[in-house]
């Protein structure tokens, strides 16, 4: 019996010890390599001091060409949106590329309107793309506020569990891992300045006009201001054009650039609420022109 347990014992920790490795060495691979945003940031942006960065979800990722936009205004920024995410992970992002010494002179914040009409932070879908940089003091405390007890908190516990997060995200992590290992330029849906293209198509749609109300009681927007105005870093709160919609807002202390109704036909959408090509042209030249 004793000659039993004792190798059900070995086996449990070589198998903890085997996951232990793997989990270190896809934390590894992904911090050396391109693939998602934030190992983007840490390996790839060599000026310590950038004119702007872009940050928001999807609508930010693919509604603005940062190329065009740097042509048109003479500046060089890049877009470090992150597709369905939320102003917690904004925060995050901003947090994470001012502690990998970087600096801003201006930050592009497009938050979505549903991110908004909240007064706390929720996890987004994308969270996990943080995890390489679990063991850092700003992303465990991201992560450790926001799993406040609705769920396994998988991500804050991945800081002295590794193999959590990787088991739980293996395929988010561990394969975007081996692919960095391989390749560590490659990235996940942007270019080398963090900009992603839905494409042309007909877009049909009939719904009708209407108008929304925005306020900013958002707490994450709220410590995004806050960052901004204790890293002297300009900030432009942009909502894009959304289709056959227009935006209010109560604000006198916010630099707002609203093109929610800017443009009003089809073609220039991929769906309701984001740009195609086209429209993401049209946008950025009256971005252009709002910074010039």
């Amino acid at each position: 019996m004793k000659k039993f347990l004792f190798y059900i014992l070995k086996v449990f920790l070589t198998g903890l010890v085997l996951a232990y490795a793997i989990a270190e060495f896809s934390f590894w691979s992904l911090r050396r390599g391109n693939f998602y945003k934030p190992s983007f940031v840490e390996n790839s942006i060599k000026e310590k001091e950038v004119d702007y960065i872009i940050l928001g979800a999807s609508t930010a990722l693919t509604g603005i060409d940062t190329k065009l936009l740097d042509s048109l205004t003479g500046l060089k920024g890049y877009n470090l949106a992150i597709d369905d995410t939320g102003l917690p992970n904004n925060y995050l992002m901003l947090q994470h590329f001012l502690n990998t010494d970087h600096q801003t002179k201006k930050v592009i914040l497009v938050p979505t309107l549903s991110s908004l009409k909240e007064t706390s932070g929720t996890l987004g879908d994308n969270d996990y793309r943080f995890l390489m940089y679990n063991k850092r003091g700003y992303t465990h405390n991201y992560y450790d506020e926001l799993e406040n007890g609705d769920r396994f908190p998988v991500l804050s516990s991945t800081k002295y569990l590794p193999f959590l997060g990787i088991s739980y995200y293996n395929v988010e992590l561990f394969f975007p891992s081996l692919v960095s290992a391989l390749k560590p330029k490659k990235h996940n849906r942007f270019d080398e300045v963090g900009d992603y293209t839905y494409p042309s198509r007909k877009f049909k749609s009939s719904k009708e006009f209407e108008t929304k109300k925005i306020d900013f009681k958002n707490d994450y927007f709220q410590r995004i201001v806050a960052t901004c105005q204790s890293n002297s870093i300009e900030l432009l709160v942009y909502f894009p054009p959304i289709y056959n919609t227009e935006i209010y807002w109560e604000s006198s202390t916010l630099e707002i650039l609203n093109l929610t109704n800017a443009l009003k036909e089809t073609k220039y959408f991929y769906d309701e609420i984001h740009v195609n090509t086209l429209g993401k042209t049209g946008a950025t030249k009256k971005i252009a022109e709002k910074i010039n």
